[in-house]
């Protein structure tokens, strides 16, 4: 009886040896990473699905830094690989570890995920045939939840598949850091906040291109679908088809108080309210230089660059993309209904457009012109507009951008001065032999020999 009572008393000692063994080396030797330690200087190197896909939400990795060796294939197809139900890196945590007083998780919306605040350097290399299925799901792309630290590089993201509902991005469904030289394409889908690289973006985002297939509800973007206080956007492109009902822009959809500089977007905009060919609702407060458009555009509000502004500084510009605008349908209010060549709709405030131009002879539907830089403002805005006129389609296209634009319009003001200059030799005449006659000039829709502003 002794004796059995010592053998099972051993057993069970070795059995729990057993398992802390298995538990301890498991831990030890979870990570497949061959080269690397993680820090900023010696990046984990990643060459292959399954390494990518191990760092998940793993709060010991999330301040970590990782570095692409070759190109990574994620066809759900293949060996190893899955459709994502959830953001691959990043992505939301269960509840038992979403203790919030950790940095590394933050509360977003209606999920608690895990925040990456570390470094990722594509290294010129391609992420292909990511496909992420999450039907009500928020903060979905290749990484959830970016923090204000984290730093992505020089990665492309390439036929990807992202469906998710609030921010939805192929790269990131929020971004409070730095992104650059990042290019994405594929098709997203999404219901707010829905962006062809970023879905939410309060950091900063440089060299990017997108040229993705996009589709949602409110803040939809060609490049980011909501873009929040301070954010900035310099020198991005995206191309692609970018439909919604509101806020929906070529480049992003609506953007708080921040800065766009140096981008251009084309492909085609549509939204059953208000679109932009860069921006569909804003920047509320913010900036808009040195861009272009040349996106097709269709809805109600819209304009060449800006859906509906709202104390807004555009300078340097031009928009050639052609307009179309549509009846106002339900709750849409009809006087702020129009197509503008640079703005659709001013909601308010103190703004100015410097410097800019567009291409008047676009075809609008139900117009031959598109006369007006503002379509349409209450009494209480304040639109300064300097040096900035519609042109025609052969001035458009004869300008190689918005300094050669301006310079052609210079030109013709410069003649329409100097015609003036001789009626007015010619009025002075005139008068001293007595047969002076004041006619008031006809309004000349926006004809730059007699500009109406």
């Amino acid at each position: 009886m002794i004796v059995n009572q010592r053998l099972c008393r051993v057993r069970r000692l070795n059995s729990a040896i057993i398992i802390f063994g298995m538990l301890f080396f498991s831990r030890a030797y979870v990570y497949s990473f061959e080269i690397g330690t993680g820090e900023v200087y010696n990046p984990y190197e990643i060459s292959n699905a399954e390494q990518l896909m191990q760092i998940g939400s793993d709060l010991s990795l999330m301040k970590k830094s990782f570095i692409l060796t070759s190109d990574i294939d994620l066809d759900p197809n293949l060996p190893g690989c899955r459709v994502f139900h959830r953001a691959v890196i990043a992505h939301s945590v269960d509840k038992e570890r979403g203790n919030e007083s950790n940095p590394l998780i933050v509360r977003a919306g209606r999920v608690t995920v895990a925040v990456f605040q570390g470094t990722f350097n594509g290294n010129g290399h391609s992420i292909r045939n990511m496909t992420i299925d999450a039907a009500g799901g928020e903060c979905i792309g290749l990484f959830g939840y970016l923090g204000d630290e984290a730093v992505i590089n020089d990665l492309s993201i390439e036929h990807a598949r992202v469906a998710g509902e609030r921010h939805v991005g192929v790269l990131a469904g929020i971004n409070n850091g730095t992104v650059s030289y990042c290019r994405s394409s594929g098709s997203v889908s999404g219901e707010y906040g829905v962006g062809g690289l970023i879905g939410t973006s309060s950091g900063r985002v440089a060299c990017c291109k997108s040229k993705t297939s996009i589709t949602g509800k409110r803040m939809v973007g060609g490049l980011t679908g909501h873009a929040l206080s301070k954010s900035s956007i310099i020198d991005c492109q995206s191309k692609g088809d970018v439909s919604g009902e509101s806020n929906v822009g070529g480049l992003i959809g609506e953007m708080l108080p921040g800065t766009v500089i140096g981008c251009s977007t084309s492909g085609h905009v549509s939204s059953k309210s208000n679109a932009g060919g860069l921006v569909g609702g804003g920047p509320y407060g913010g900036a808009i230089v040195r861009c272009r458009s040349s996106a097709e555009i269709r809805g109600v509000i819209i304009g060449g660059l800006v859906g509906i502004g709202h104390r807004t500084n555009i300078a340097h510009s031009h928009a050639t993309g052609v307009l179309t605008g549509l009846k106002p349908t339900g709750t849409m209010p009809a006087y702020m209904a129009g197509v503008g060549g640079l703005v659709g709709y001013w909601k308010g405030g103190k703004g100015s457009i410097t410097s800019c131009c567009w291409d008047r002879e676009a075809h609008v539907k139900g117009a031959s012109t598109v006369d007006e830089a503002v379509a349409g403002m209450p009494a209480e805005a304040e639109v300064k507009l300097i040096s900035t006129k519609g042109a025609t389609t052969l001035q458009m296209r004869t300008a190689s951008g918005p300094a050669a634009c301006m310079t052609n319009l210079r030109v013709s003001e410069q003649s329409r001065k100097n015609k003036l200059s001789g009626r007015d030799r010619a009025s002075r005449s005139r008068i001293k032999t007595g047969y002076h006659v004041h006619k008031k000039r006809p309004h000349a829709k926006a004809d730059l020999e007699h500009p109406d502003f």
